[in-house]
């Protein structure tokens, strides 16, 4: 149907017609607009705290503890083109300050898309009791920046227990 809307458009004189084939779901990752009922719902993407401590995997540890002021326990490990590769945590600039990051960093962290909803992932959070953060990167990967549980909690109107 995509490619058959997008000819038409054309046809009906409109210039720079695009075919989107990522589809609804991919639209929704990337945090572009949506309509429709469920739009009320909040979504993790609308409280991603974006300015997030990051690094490449070329550097040393020794040189992250700058970036990462207090209330930050890690730093993203990001490529030049932002996409997230693994993560640091503060202890290790302390056990390992020589080390450079790509030999210290936890490969592949677990993220989630800006189109989830804050519901959804907020009762992952407290079914596992594992995690407070979470990771938000778009469909290619790259990384937004950080949800946290009490974020989630305040959208939702919800107190912790």
């Amino acid at each position: 149907m995509s490619p058959r809307a997008a000819w038409r458009l054309e046809g009906l004189g409109f210039q720079q017609v695009h075919d989107y084939e990522g589809g609804k779901m991919d639209w929704l990752a990337f945090g572009l607009p949506a309509e429709g009922s469920d739009t009320a719902q909040p979504r993790i993407g609308d409280l991603t705290q974006r300015d997030v401590p990051r690094c490449s995997i070329d550097e040393r540890l020794a040189d992250l503890s700058g970036r990462m002021a207090p209330g930050w326990i890690w730093c993203a490990v990001v490529n030049d083109a932002g996409i997230l590769l693994g993560r640091i945590r503060r202890r290790q600039l302390d056990e390992q300050p020589d080390a450079r990051v790509e030999d210290a960093m936890e490969n592949g962290p677990s993220t989630f898309r800006p189109s989830t909803p804050a519901s959804e992932l907020l009762e992952k959070m407290k079914k596992s009791g594992r995690f407070e953060t979470a990771f938000v990167t778009d469909s290619d990967g790259r990384l937004w920046g950080l949800v946290s549980r009490a974020s989630l909690e305040g959208a939702l109107g919800e107190d912790r227990p």
